[in-house]
């Protein structure tokens, strides 16, 4: 099937762009694709898909919108080789508010490269999941990113799920390792718009990252501009990579509110054998359960339990602060 370019009816130009209802008899067996993008939408109000599969085959996207406008998707698949989602093409400047406004309902969004690319819009997501994995294949090679939001772009996230899966080598027989991101706010994915802006916000659900057994490094949330924010709260991460891999759960200069209390144990939370976890001074705490009286906690056969906070001035293989003992981990 073709894309669909939404544009306005030539015998009505007062109607504004838009206002079409897409509706299938579900996800699994009605579909709109193509081999580029699927959705090409620009300046288009009040579309919407229901029940339904938007597939986008070779280097397209599942949806590409332009501008400003608005839409809700209710149970629907965007699946894509490259990327679900990317909204771009905007004017102003990063301290603007968003322009457009989308919603997502009980919904997946699956890429190759890139689930969510957010320029100009304000996304809302409940209960939805966004997905991407590579498959081992040149579509798949560079860093993979859940969400991309940067310059006007507003994300929001309720009770859904980012998973990034880049376990295997981003080229057959290619040994680099590119970064993978959960989310990465502040970087835009365009020469002519400028880095910087963007906000993302999750509350509940997780954020997975995971390089599988390759020595990847990975990210949980960066947030790369002074005026960027991540806003995360209620909200699990699973981070995973090769044993020399690193993980970073929270980096950047941007503004970042996401405090964490990883499971209590024997050990530090740590991405493999060598490598410690990277955050925020103050943002991860956990509970070590085999301390002695004395704040020696590497014996692993004590059971004196001492909170732990995620510390810049300790050593980086060891970065956590001792709150019973008033000094960096022993």
């Amino acid at each position: 099937m073709p894309s669909y370019l939404v544009t306005p009816l030539a015998n009505e130009p007062s109607q504004p762009n838009g206002h079409v209802t897409f509706k299938g008899t579900g996800r699994h067996f009605s579909h709109i694709s193509s081999n580029a993008w699927t959705i090409n939408s620009h300046d288009c109000d009040q579309l919407e898909f229901q029940d339904l599969s938007i597939d986008a085959k070779g280097l397209g996207y599942s949806v590409f919108w332009r501008g400003t406008g608005s839409s809700v998707f209710t149970n629907v698949d965007l699946n894509s080789e490259y990327g679900a989602w990317y909204d771009t093409t905007c004017s102003g400047a990063p301290t603007d508010g968003p322009t457009g406004e989308h919603y997502f309902y009980s919904s997946k969004l699956s890429g190759e490269l890139i689930g969510v690319y957010a320029q100009c819009a304000r996304i809302w997501l409940y209960g939805s999941e966004i997905h991407v994995k590579n498959d081992d294949t040149p579509n798949a090679g560079g860093r993979l990113r859940g969400v991309q939001v940067g310059f006007r772009g507003d994300v929001r996230l309720f009770g859904s799920a980012i998973r990034v899966d880049h376990s295997t080598p981003d080229f057959p027989g290619y040994p680099v390792f590119y970064p993978s991101y959960g989310v990465q706010v502040g970087i835009s994915d365009s020469s002519s718009i400028p880095d910087g802006g963007g906000a993302f916000h999750m509350h509940g659900g997780i954020i997975n990252v995971s390089g599988g057994n390759l020595d990847r490094t990975i990210y949980g949330v960066s947030s790369e501009s002074t005026i960027s924010l991540a806003h995360v709260i209620d909200t699990a991460f699973v981070m995973h990579t090769g044993p020399n891999g690193t993980a970073n759960r929270l980096v950047g200069n941007g503004m970042k509110m996401s405090p964490f209390l990883w499971q209590q144990g024997i050990t530090p939370p740590v991405t493999g054998s060598n490598q410690a976890l990277i955050s925020t001074q103050g943002a991860d705490m956990f509970i070590e359960t085999d301390c002695d009286g004395t704040g020696d906690c590497s014996s692993g056969i004590e059971n004196e339990p001492h909170l732990m906070i995620y510390s810049t001035q300790c050593a980086s293989t060891n970065p956590w602060f001792d709150v019973v003992t008033g000094a960096c981990r022993k």
